[in-house]
C-alpha cells in the first residue's frame, strides 16, 4: 500500500487542494460537538495549536518540505502530519499560518486510500453520519456529483463532493475520487478525503481563492 501512496501523493497532493480549496471537512466517530472546531481527526482538533502533537523546529522543517502546500502570500500552509498509529485515514493534512508562532489549526483534512471500488460506499456511509449528528443544526447540504478530476485529462476519472456549509461560516467537504482503469496504471489509487474548515480559513478562502 505504501508505493500506492507515494506514487498516488506525487499527482494528487497538489491538485487536491486546487479542488479542496473551495470548502473542506473534517470526520470522525460521532461524539457530540459544538460546529467543528470541537471535532477530531486522529485526536487532533482546529483551533488548537499543533505544538500539542510537533516540536517548533519539526514545524519548521515540515513547513519547508516539498510535501506541503503554500497558499499565496504565505497566507496559509497544508503540512502532512504522518503518525504511526492512526486509526481511521491514511495519512493526516494540517492547515496553519506559516508565520503564527502558536501554530494554531485553521483545517484539518484525512485521506483514506482505496485499491478497491469502496470510496463512494464509505463517502456515502460518513455523509448519512454527518447528516444524523447535524440534525439540529443550520446548515446548508449541497453535493456535486460525477465531475471531471482534473487531474486526469481524458475525463474518465470522476470526482464526487458533499458539502455541509454551516450558519457560522465554518464548513465540511466530503470528496470521493474515482479513477478510470488507465488511470490507476499509472500508480494511483482512488481515495477520500474528510476534512474540517475553520470560519477564519473559509473567509480567506472565498475571498481569495
Amino acid at each position: 500500500m505504501n508505493k500506492y501512496k507515494n506514487n498516488f501523493k506525487n499527482i494528487f497532493f497538489i491538485s487536491k487542494f486546487l479542488i479542496v480549496i473551495i470548502l473542506i471537512f473534517s470526520y470522525h466517530s460521532p461524539v457530540k460537538a459544538d460546529y467543528i472546531k470541537d471535532f477530531e481527526i486522529e485526536g487532533m482538533t482546529v483551533g488548537e495549536s499543533l505544538l500539542n502533537y510537533l516540536s517548533k523546529t519539526d514545524i519548521k522543517k515540515k513547513i519547508k518540505s516539498k510535501n506541503s502546500y503554500i497558499y499565496p502570500n504565505n497566507s496559509f500552509a497544508t503540512l502532512m502530519y504522518n503518525k504511526s498509529n492512526l486509526n481511521i485515514y491514511d495519512d493526516i493534512g494540517v492547515i496553519i499560518k506559516p508565520n503564527d508562532k502558536n501554530y494554531i489549526i485553521h483545517a484539518l483534512e484525512g485521506t483514506i486510500y482505496f485499491k478497491k471500488n469502496k470510496c463512494l460506499n464509505k463517502q456515502n456511509q460518513i455523509t448519512s453520519d454527518l447528516k444524523d449528528f447535524f440534525k439540529d443544526i443550520k446548515y446548508d447540504f449541497v453535493e456535486y456529483n460525477n465531475l471531471n478530476y482534473i487531474g486526469d485529462e481524458t475525463g474518465e476519472s470522476k470526482v464526487t463532493y458533499k458539502d455541509f456549509n454551516f450558519s457560522d461560516g465554518s464548513a465540511i467537504r466530503v470528496i470521493c475520487w474515482t479513477l478510470s482503469e488507465k488511470f490507476k496504471s499509472k500508480g494511483q489509487i482512488d481515495a477520500l478525503v474528510v476534512a474540517a474548515n475553520s470560519i477564519k480559513f473559509m473567509n480567506f478562502l472565498n475571498n481569495n481563492m
